[in-house]
């Protein structure tokens, strides 16, 4: 599994709420994907790295699409 993977996994369940920008929990990606959290937030963290999403280091960590990534 490669970082492309999970960013249109991201982008796809973006699409689902009125708003693009709309936070999407890491739990969520994750069993959508069948993957260990660990292994999806080195993916994540590549994303972020990349400037197509923003990570939000909360009590429950979520991601959202930054403006380049949802043009991309």
């Amino acid at each position: 599994m490669d970082s492309s993977v999970v960013f249109e996994m991201i982008k796809e369940m973006s699409k689902k709420t009125y708003n693009s920008q709309h936070r999407t929990l890491l739990i969520d990606i994750a069993s959508a994907l069948t993957l260990p959290n660990d292994e999806l937030l080195l993916l994540i963290t590549e994303l972020e790295s990349a400037g197509l999403i923003k990570l939000h280091r909360t009590k429950v960590i979520s991601v959202t699409l930054t403006n380049y990534g949802l043009s991309q």
